[in-house]
């Protein structure tokens, strides 16, 4: 053998060690892979929880046809899923969906209803599901005629005086719960009487639900028959305004006739919003000065459509005679 010849025989011993553990590597890391694999993708022993999943309520139409309605329906439920880690982990919260069919539902009261869970894979079952908070009422589903009443806000102007208040529709019709609808009263939403400066004004509002206690009803469980309303309001202006001093006609023979002083200066006079606020003083009838005294009482004119408490005007006259 030559020289050469054994120099390369170490080399290629060493190069073949070295593809053994390489090999060797490669094996234990796919077997290592492997048992994950299995491990982690095949062991059906595995299972997760979700809480608060909603309850959905179904066949609502069909327990409404015997005149029952669900009383209170918010239900949340603890779901606890098995199966392989890796379709576990891509079941989301929101997917899972809780159902309670109440087709088969005919009595009062609380109920404890089947709960079925959809939306979930094949592949996993459901081990546990349980109702963690609400409970599921059923009562009596009746119809109720409300008087509407009308609620009003704010603060009528000084020269504004509240008329006839009057709503369309008078009355609304609610469905609902029969326990629910015992001390239920109808009302307009406020209606501003800050805001008027008509005669009359014509407000569109809301229609809210009130609870014994003054407090908004807000659920789904009762219906209207009417969600809007209009609300009429007829007002009156009143205004201070100034007596014009009257007018003397005629004469009497040998005197001269002035007025000193009239009683009183100003009235407040009610009439049409319109109207009134235009106005700046208001008349009264004349004095025939050939019966006229020094004390006179003469009437306030006021055209038909206004009103005053005070109709009668004290007028002190000056009668001065005349020399010849």
């Amino acid at each position: 053998m030559s020289k050469e010849q054994k120099n390369t025989k170490p080399a290629e011993e060493n190069i073949n060690r070295g593809k053994n553990l390489l090999g060797k590597v490669i094996c234990a890391l796919l077997a290592i892979i492997l048992w994950v694999y299995v491990s982690y993708d095949k062991k059906p022993e595995t299972a997760k929880e979700f809480t608060n999943i909603p309850v959905t309520l179904t066949g609502i139409e069909v327990l409404e046809g015997r005149n029952l309605t669900v009383l209170s329906n918010d239900m949340f439920v603890k779901v606890k899923l098995s199966g392989t880690r890796s379709i576990l982990s891509r079941v989301n919260k929101k997917d899972i969906k809780a159902i309670v069919d109440l087709s088969d539902t005919t009595s009062l009261g609380e109920q404890y209803p089947i709960v079925t869970i959809a939306g979930i894979p094949d592949a996993l079952s459901v081990e546990e599901k349980k109702i963690v908070s609400g409970k599921l009422l059923i009562d009596n589903l009746v119809k109720k005629n409300l008087d509407l009443n009308i609620e009003v806000t704010g603060k009528m102007a000084d020269s504004v005086i509240e008329g006839e208040k009057t709503v369309s529709p008078t009355h609304v019709t609610i469905r609902g719960p029969e326990s629910t609808l015992k001390s239920v009263t109808a009302w307009t939403t406020p209606v501003d009487v800050s805001k008027i400066n008509s005669s009359v004004s014509t407000f569109t509002t809301g229609i809210v639900l009130k609870s014994a206690n003054g407090e908004a009803i807000e659920t789904d469980m009762i219906t209207l028959s009417e969600t809007s309303a209009a609300v009429t309001m007829k007002c009156r202006g009143k205004k201070e305004l100034e007596v014009n001093v009257p007018e003397i006609i005629g004469s009497k023979a040998g005197y001269n006739i002035t007025v000193e002083k009239i009683e009183p200066e100003t009235v407040m006079v009610v009439g049409p919003i319109e109207e009134i606020s235009i106005l700046g003083s208001v008349d009264v009838e004349p004095i025939d000065a050939y019966n006229a005294t020094e004390n006179v009482r003469t009437n306030l004119i006021l055209p038909e459509n206004m009103q005053c408490e005070t109709t009668k005007i004290n007028v002190k006259l000056k009668l001065t005679m005349i020399n010849d």
